[in-house]
C-alpha cells in the first residue's frame, strides 16, 4: 500500500514537473496580452462613440508594434546563440509564436480599422508605427540625457574623494573605513 501510494506520490511530482517547465515559456508577462487590444473590445461591446474606440484601436496598434520591436530586438540577441545551440531551442520557437499571435493580432487591428472608417485598415499601422518610433526615440533621448547626467555626477564623486584623500593625506589624517 505504502509503495502503491509512493509511486502515485512521484509520478504526480514528475508530471507537474514537466508541466511547468512546458509552461515556462507561455506564462512570461507581457507576451501574449495586448491590453490595448482587449480593453477596445470591452469599450466596443458597450458601445460607445467611434472617435473613443478610433482612439483605444490606434493604442492597440502602437502596443503592437512595441511588442513586435521587443520581440525583433530578442531575436536578433539570441540568433546566433541559437545557432551556436548554446541556447535551447524552445525560446527561438516561443518567439516565432510570437510572430505569428501579433501577425493574427496586425489582421484584428487592420480588419476592425477597415470596418470603423474605409480606408483606415491599410494606414492605421503606418500612423502606429510613426507615433511608437516618435515615443521610442523620446525615450532613448532621455536615457542619453540621462547618462550624461549619471556620467557628469559619477565625475564630480570622483573629484570630490580625490581631493578629500589628497586633503587627509596632507594632513596627516586618512579615515579607516
Amino acid at each position: 500500500m505504502i509503495v502503491v501510494l509512493l509511486i502515485c506520490f512521484s509520478c504526480m511530482i514528475i508530471a507537474l514537473t514537466f508541466r511547468k517547465k512546458n509552461d515556462a515559456f507561455s506564462n512570461r508577462t507581457g507576451l501574449n496580452d495586448n491590453f490595448e487590444l482587449m480593453k477596445y473590445f470591452d469599450l466596443k461591446d458597450q458601445g460607445v462613440s467611434n472617435a473613443v474606440l478610433q482612439k483605444h484601436l490606434l493604442n492597440a496598434a502602437i502596443e503592437l508594434e512595441r511588442r513586435k520591436y521587443d520581440v525583433a530586438i530578442e531575436k536578433d540577441n539570441i540568433q546566433e546563440l541559437n545557432q551556436e545551440k548554446i541556447i535551447g531551442h524552445n525560446l527561438w520557437k516561443e518567439l516565432s509564436r510570437q510572430e505569428k499571435i501579433h501577425f493574427i493580432e496586425k489582421n484584428h487591428i487592420e480588419a476592425e480599422a477597415e470596418e470603423m472608417k474605409e480606408g483606415w485598415g491599410s494606414k492605421i499601422f503606418d500612423e502606429a508605427y510613426s507615433l511608437f518610433n516618435k515615443k521610442r526615440k523620446d525615450i532613448e533621448k532621455t536615457k542619453k540625457i540621462i547618462n550624461v547626467y549619471e556620467d557628469k555626477l559619477e565625475i564630480k564623486k570622483q573629484d570630490l574623494l580625490t581631493r578629500e584623500l589628497i586633503k587627509n593625506l596632507k594632513n596627516g589624517t586618512i579615515p579607516i573605513y
